[in-house]
């Protein structure tokens, strides 16, 4: 049993360390096992607690990770900006390949320069377009969307979320060069449409693949933690 394991295992209820061997080399599920078992908070600090002691940088990436993806606002409650950008690099997280990506952004009662101040962004148009007319519907303001092709060393986290299907959110923090406008509202409601109707068609191959997937998590193996 290695340092972090124990570490770790000292920290995590008995039913959730099969998951830490893998949180431990990168694995994304395990890390989210981790979250199920402690609850997002304790997660939270436990990846912050492995930051501020400089261990395990795959593991407290995982838990980072989820925490973000589940509700990125607590993330932002605990940790000021500029801590939160050395826990990003200390954490390793992954960055576009190439030299430049475009991004888009949604939001509902913002201008383009308002917009384009945000954290969040993705590499999917239809998602923005989605983000917007729900925050419009919510009775947000009017909705926005703007685009902005950034440097990918700009990008202090890239990463696939739950919530966006096959794109990525990326985490700027510092707004882009040139934002501008994309398209329009009547092309965004139309994005968003289609985006809602490929969802509900690949739902069920989805949410098969992503149960198969957990299983092999959520089964005890022989001789391992109750």
């Amino acid at each position: 049993m290695n340092e972090d394991y124990a570490y770790l295992a000292a920290r995590v209820p008995p039913g959730g360390r099969r998951f830490i061997e893998s949180a431990l080399s990168g694995d994304l599920l395990a890390a989210a096992g981790l979250v199920g078992a402690l609850g997002e908070l304790r997660a939270l600090q436990l990846g912050l607690l492995l930051f501020k002691e400089r261990r395990a940088p795959l593991a407290c990436r995982g838990l980072v990770q989820a925490a973000w993806a589940l509700d990125s606002q607590k993330v932002l409650a605990v940790i000021e900006l500029d801590r939160l950008a050395e826990l990003f690099a200390f954490a390793g997280f992954s960055r576009p390949s190439g030299d430049v990506v475009q991004l888009w952004r949604g939001a509902a009662g913002t201008s383009v320069a308002e917009t384009a101040a945000g954290l969040s962004w993705c590499t999917g148009y239809a998602f923005a377009c989605t983000f917007a007319m729900n925050r419009s519907f919510r009775g947000g303001g009017a909705p926005m969307v703007v685009t902005a092709v950034v440097p990918s060393r700009d990008v202090v986290l890239f990463t696939r979320n739950a919530l966006l299907g096959q794109d990525q959110e990326a985490v700027l923090f510092n707004p882009p060069e040139n934002p501008k406008m994309a398209g329009s509202p009547a092309e965004w409601r139309r994005e968003t449409m289609s985006l809602a109707f490929d969802s509900l068609l690949r739902a069920p191959e989805d949410i098969l693949a992503g149960w198969k997937r957990f299983r092999e998590y959520r089964e005890p193996s022989v001789g391992g933690d109750a």
